[in-house]
């Protein structure tokens, strides 16, 4: 879960996502609360270090509040 203390997660559309999709989720979720639906891949840089990459496929609004961050032990 992403919560607001930590980074934003960047990354392409799916191409299954239209843009007119993309214009009504701008719209209908800005500054809002939703759940999304992400493809994580890792890519490996030419040093080797492993990269995680995001591309949004779809999102939903959210039906409750957010749950507090857990605590990190």
């Amino acid at each position: 879960m992403v919560t607001r203390s930590m980074a934003n997660i960047r990354g392409p559309l799916a191409e299954t996502v239209t843009e007119a999709t993309a214009g009504a989720w701008s719209q209908q979720f800005t500054h809002k609360h939703v759940m999304a639906t992400l493809k994580i891949s890792t890519v490996i840089t030419r040093t080797g270090k492993k990269k995680p990459t995001y591309e949004l496929l779809d999102l939903r609004p959210l039906t409750a509040a957010p749950l507090a961050p857990r605590e990190q032990k």
